[in-house]
């Protein structure tokens, strides 16, 4: 199987977007365990920090569905699907 390059270029940009936003939001399990407490006491279920960034994700991919083609739903989506990963390997 060959890798198209605009997919190397795609996941590059998710690696950038990552480095920025972490120096503007903070370090992802640290903000994540607080909106799953957050959201955990809202609706009165235990939410997983995980959890937090698989429903985001989902809302990503609905705002796809509605607008294919805006960019920042892919990347995004791209990088709370690993983020939701990564929690999950650290038993978050």
């Amino acid at each position: 199987m060959t890798i198209d390059i605009r997919t190397v270029e795609l996941f590059d940009e998710c690696k950038s977007l990552i480095d920025e936003r972490g120096k503007t939001h903070g370090p992802i399990e640290e903000t994540y365990k607080i909106i799953a407490g957050l959201w955990s006491i809202r609706v009165g279920v235990s939410i997983m920090p995980s959890d937090v960034c698989d429903m985001i994700e989902d809302m990503k991919w609905v705002r796809s569905k509605n607008k294919p083609n805006n960019h920042d739903n892919c990347t995004d989506g791209v990088n709370y699907k690993a983020f939701a990963y990564l929690l999950r390997e650290r038993g978050l």
